[in-house]
């Protein structure tokens, strides 16, 4: 699948939730839609995201389920390939609620010692 590590994937992955993160904080769902720049920067985390958790190795995903593998590794096709049809306040959503609960989860998931 991949050459990089199921670690340094997940570790990837937490450093694009990082960074979406941080480009929206103290933001606005207004202040959001308004910023092209930071839409854009936000969707390319989030497809990093997505792709990262598509490389992870099948015994990773199996012994996470609680991690909703398919809806993360699914938001990344839907920015690729669905470009044409993104709603601001539905990345809104993610990179507020779901983003920060998952970096939580990822770091336990590190922390249970992957390699």
């Amino acid at each position: 699948m991949s050459e990089r590590s199921d670690k340094q994937l997940l570790l990837d992955m937490l450093e694009a939730i990082e960074r979406a993160t941080r480009y929206t904080r103290d933001m606005s769902l207004d202040a959001f839609v308004k910023d092209d720049m930071v839409c854009d920067a936000v969707m390319r985390n989030i497809q990093i995201i997505g792709e990262a958790a598509n490389r992870t190795s099948k015994q990773l995903r199996a012994s996470t389920p609680h991690l909703e593998w398919p809806k993360i590794i699914g938001m990344r096709h839907r920015l690729v390939h669905d470009y044409f049809e993104i709603e601001e306040s539905i990345v809104w959503r993610v990179v507020t609620e779901y983003l920060p609960p998952l970096a939580e989860e990822l770091k336990g998931v590190l922390a249970s010692g992957v390699e």
